[in-house]
């Protein structure tokens, strides 16, 4: 007796692009920005005259600073390598 599993098709959209690509598009659109904004803020946080104890130290500003800049990088290039127009026939035959 042999086990036989069922794998679902892809959800499409409207576009005739599988579902997960729009929301991979709209979870990079939302990352980025968030990610750049709280670099920033880490960086201008320990400018102050008395910075937070977390941001206190120089060592973890530059740690979280780089982590942030890390994940938008990532979430851009995933962005750009996957982005919705990569689905298009009619672009990738060019």
């Amino acid at each position: 007796m042999m086990l036989r599993l069922k794998i679902a098709p892809p959800k499409i959209d409207e576009n005739g692009r599988p579902e997960a690509f729009r929301r991979l598009n709209k979870l990079a659109r939302i990352a980025v920005p968030v990610m750049l904004s709280a670099a920033v803020t880490v960086q201008l946080l320990g400018w102050l005259q008395d910075p937070p104890p977390p941001l206190n130290d120089p060592a973890t500003r530059n740690i979280v600073t780089l982590l942030c800049l890390l994940a938008a990088g990532l979430a851009s290039w995933i962005w750009f390598c996957f982005g919705p127009w990569r689905m298009d026939n009619d672009v990738a035959t060019r």
